[in-house]
Parts: C-alpha cells; structure tokens; sequence
C-alpha cells in the first residue's frame, strides 16, 4: 500500500479528531469523571482501611463506563453528521475510497477516545495520589487494566459503528449490567 493511500485515512481521522473534540458532551463527560473520582475519595474516607480499593474501583469502573458512554454517543453520530451537513457527497466524490473514509473515522473516534481516556487515568492517579501521598508497587495493575478498557471500547466503537440499533442494544445491556453490579447483586 502506498503512502498515499494511508495519508488519506489519516487526514480523515485526524480530522475526525478534532470534530470529536469540538463536541461538548465530551468535555460534561470527562467533567463527571473527575466528580466521580472526587466522590471515590470521600468514599473511600469513609471506608475502614481500604480506601485506596474503594477508589480503584470506583475510578476503573467510572473510566469503562463513561468512555463507553463516549464510545456510543461519538459513534453513533460521527458518519451521521457528515451526512446530515452534506459534507459526505463532496468528500466522496473526490478520490477517497469508502473504505477509507470509513477507516479513518474510526481511527479518529478511538484517538480521542485514547485521549479522554487518558485524561481520565491522570485524573485517577490524582487522587490515589492524594489519598496515600505515594504511589504503590501495584499501582502498575491499574495501567493494564485500562489498557483493557481501551480494547474494550475498541470494539464497542466497531460494533456501534456497525448499527445504531446495535448501540441500543448495547447501551440497555451496559445500563443492566452496571444496575446490576452497583447493587450488589450477583446473577446466580
């Protein structure tokens, strides 16, 4: 494949980065989080000596979710939007392949979910920093679990990308199922 065939798809998601970024649910969003990861220390300070549990798990638990949530609204609307603002027909009509249009939104919706993603892990750092003041050998863990959930809203974006019924389906399963663990409940 030449390099000019991948400097397309990356034009469209760098641009489909910036679209994303422009959106202002992404910031009430990531605004949640951070309230989420404040809400863990209180938490966690009411807890008997497992604050830092209390708040890594509140912390990875508000990183799935709310990135899920991303995943979903920025999926959902990204192609919509270029076909509702009629830019999709002068786009395609120059020599851009679907396939790369297509490739590169995709591309551009997992940057900036890697992005607020990120922004969400320094959020959580933050504040099992200031619960114990240090970090912690096993610390490390938290890393790969977010490495996880970066996989996992990969997918979901290929999924939601596929359908918006899917996303449906999908966002009613995700509510039942965080419905479920939050109450303490185990499906047995």
């Amino acid at each position: 494949m030449s390099t000019a065939r991948i400097a397309i798809p990356a034009a469209v998601a760098v641009n489909a980065f910036r679209e994303a970024i422009r959106d202002r649910v992404l910031y009430n969003l990531i605004f949640f989080a951070l309230m989420m990861f404040g809400a863990a220390i209180l938490v966690g300070q009411i807890s008997i000596d497992i604050e830092r549990l209390v708040i890594v798990n509140l912390g990875l638990s508000a990183i799935s979710i709310i990135g899920l949530i991303m995943a979903i609204f920025i999926g959902v609307g990204l192609v919509y939007k270029e076909i509702e603002k009629r830019t999709l027909y002068s786009l395609l009509a120059k020599p851009v392949r679907r396939w790369e249009f297509l490739v590169g939104k995709y591309a551009g919706l997992l940057l900036t979910l890697a992005v607020n993603t990120a922004l969400m892990t320094l959020g959580l750092a933050a504040a099992l920093f200031y619960v114990s003041r240090r970090f912690e050998r096993s610390d490390v863990s938290i890393l790969v679990a977010i490495y996880f959930i970066l996989l996992e809203l990969a997918l979901v974006t290929a999924l939601i990308a596929q359908n918006t019924l899917y996303a449906l389906l999908y966002v009613t399963v995700i509510l039942l199922g965080a419905s479920t663990v939050f109450s303490g409940r185990n499906l047995k």
